[in-house]
């Protein structure tokens, strides 16, 4: 009995193999396209301009939190806060090029 439970173990697995590897062949052929593909010039250059006004931002952020003198604390802020709004002027007219573009 056991013998016979084993042999038919091992005749199956052999078949269930190529549903095993089904999923794989499958999405064999779906590789992700960088999104920098799909953008314009324009759009490029404007990631770009936003990646450096981040790193700017993460600057200001640690000069707000290692300054002392809370009026010089005040105006890091405001700094901050200002190029903050612009950034985000600035995504919401890449947003709109891009709706218009569809």
């Amino acid at each position: 009995m056991k013998k016979s439970l084993l042999i038919a173990v091992l005749l199956t697995l052999p078949l269930s193999m190529p549903l095993a590897w089904a999923d794989e062949t499958h999405h064999a052929g779906d590789v992700k396209k960088p999104v920098t593909g799909m953008m314009g010039q324009g759009n490029q250059m404007q990631m770009g301009k936003m990646q450096v006004n981040m790193l700017k931002m993460h600057e200001q952020m640690h000069k707000i939190m290692d300054a002392k003198d809370p009026q010089d604390r005040e105006r890091l802020m405001q700094e901050h806060a200002k190029m903050m709004q612009d950034n985000m002027q600035m995504m919401q007219g890449m947003m709109d090029g891009d709706i218009k573009g569809m």
